[in-house]
């Protein structure tokens, strides 16, 4: 029975990031008054979806991390690094022209 209930909850896809301890909780309610989850199962079941939700929510945000590194590597944007021997660049300019006027 169990089985078969978390084979449904994988369908839900992106639905289960998304998924509070609090709307398990009145998932898992609604399943026990239907009989597809007895008591005793309830809260491990709660559990057990706040704990996949936790994982699919990190594994998420790792992809759109590693995407977004990814797009940004290939725009060849200015890094902070870039930018800071530009600056540092700039102040020996000035300090230059500064000494000579």
């Amino acid at each position: 029975m169990m089985n078969d209930f978390f084979n449904k909850t994988i369908l839900f896809g992106l639905g289960a990031i998304s998924l509070t301890k609090e709307k398990a909780e009145e998932m898992v309610d609604m399943m026990v008054k239907k009989g597809e989850v007895n008591k005793d199962e309830a809260q491990k079941v709660v559990n057990d979806f706040v704990e996949k939700g936790k994982k699919e929510r990190e594994v998420l945000q790792e992809t759109i991390k590693n995407e977004l590194n990814q797009i940004l590597n290939q725009a060849e944007l200015a890094t902070k690094e870039d930018i800071g021997r530009l600056e540092n660049k700039i102040d020996e300019l000035k300090g230059l022209l500064e000494s000579k006027m």
